[in-house]
């Protein structure tokens, strides 16, 4: 009987070993075409059939092989053609990522032609760029992307440094996370009106110079921050009922000198962070409809020499403006003498997510002594001098 027992046991860890070696022997090996998988001129496309997806039966990129010529001259620029169908069935995704060889057993040569390859060609088939999709091609210089695409999944080009044009035929309606990070070579872009939403650090670090956003488009955490070339940002909104909130540190870190926001925008909440360490911003246009001003949100921005705060304005958390050092002029137009005291009980409404030790203090208490608050009446000379404490205060003329 335990001989019996040990004969299977041994039979049994053999089995599994055996698996396991051609498990692995399968994993090194390059693809085979097969039911499933084609190769054509390098690039490796799937089978799909999803009752999902539009259309149910299509193909997606999956991984590239290398010409031996290009693997072998690195000087050689690539390019990779995507064909539009195989058969009858349709090209419509990318799925090439480092994202999509962790999810597919199939995946084994890693599109090691990323670090040469110079021009994609995607035909009008293609809907989907996947996450990653293009990360790491470090010498992309541009590419077209089809009318079918309106979403760019997560990182799609996350550090193609060289990549300098982006020519659309039809406008996206989302730009996920970290999707063109530290393109540090693309200088322009065109956002739409149709733009829904731009992804966190979905710019961050790129060589953006110039934009020009809708303020429908909602803008997430770092979307353009370190932009070391960003000099100017324009508003733009087709109704007057639009209303823009910038979320943490959207700016940050950016060689901002000029924000302009449109007359048409109904309201601006300019959140934490949002231009801290612009330290080129100068100028910001058509702030009258200006509601809120966050923490940090002009942290360090030492070239500011002059600020107006709105008749609107309801609300300026403590440390808006800390570390000014070359605020020399406040233009304070509203007319409420219980600002202070309304921003710090907004202030302490939010206990789970402040500082105690700075529950007493206002923004004025960070600004510069020689800094010269102007202000409307005789009422908001009085909070300035007596809740700020803040002696160089006047009546404007």
């Amino acid at each position: 009987m335990k001989r019996n027992l040990l004969f299977i046991l041994t039979c049994a860890a053999l089995l599994c070993a055996f698996c396991f070696s051609a498990g692995a022997i399968k994993a090194d090996r390059p693809y085979k075409e097969s039911k499933t998988i084609k190769i054509i001129d390098h690039v490796v496309y799937q089978y799909r059939s999803h009752p999902f997806h539009e259309p149910e039966q299509y193909y997606a990129v999956i991984d590239y092989f290398d010409t031996d010529e290009a693997a072998n001259d690195p000087k050689i620029a690539k390019t990779i053609r995507i064909v539009d169908k195989i058969g009858k069935i349709p090209v419509t995704d990318i799925l090439v990522s480092v994202y999509s060889e962790r999810a597919y057993d199939d995946v084994d040569s890693g599109h090691c032609s990323s670090s040469h390859t110079q021009n994609i060609e995607l035909p009008k088939t293609i809907k989907n760029l996947h996450c990653y999709a293009f990360e790491g091609f470090t010498s992309l210089r541009s590419i077209t992307l089809p009318e079918g695409v309106r979403v760019l999944g997560s990182g799609t080009f996350e550090n193609c440094y060289q990549l300098r044009e982006v020519h659309m035929e039809s406008e996206l309606t989302m730009i996920g996370h970290m999707a063109f990070q530290h393109c540090k070579q693309l200088k322009s872009f065109t956002f739409g009106d149709n733009l829904e939403q731009i992804g966190e650090s979905a710019f961050y670090g790129s060589g953006l110079r110039s934009i020009s956003l809708s303020a429908s488009t909602f803008l997430d955490w770092d979307a353009f921050s370190n932009c070391e070339n960003l000099t100017k940002v324009k508003f733009r909104a087709n109704s007057k009922e639009q209303a823009l909130s910038l979320a943490f540190g959207v700016f940050y870190g950016s060689a901002l000198k000029t924000v302009v926001f449109s007359k048409n925008i109904k309201d601006v909440y300019i959140g934490d962070s949002v231009f801290g360490n612009c330290r080129n911003l100068q100028t910001l246009k058509n702030i009258s409809n200006l509601r809120m001003i966050g923490e940090r949100a002009f942290e360090n921005c030492t070239a500011l020499r002059s600020f107006t705060i709105p008749k609107k304005i309801q609300y300026i958390h403590p440390y808006a403006f800390l570390s000014c050092v070359n605020l020399k002029t406040m233009y304070l137009n509203s007319k409420n003498p219980n600002l202070l005291k309304d921003s710090l009980t907004f202030y302490n409404q939010k206990k789970s997510e402040i500082d105690y030790d700075y529950l007493d203090c206002n923004f004025i208490d960070f600004l510069r002594n020689d800094c010269m608050i102007y202000v409307k009446n005789a009422d908001m000379l009085r909070m300035v001098q007596e809740d700020a404490l803040h002696s160089k205060a006047q009546i404007a003329a």
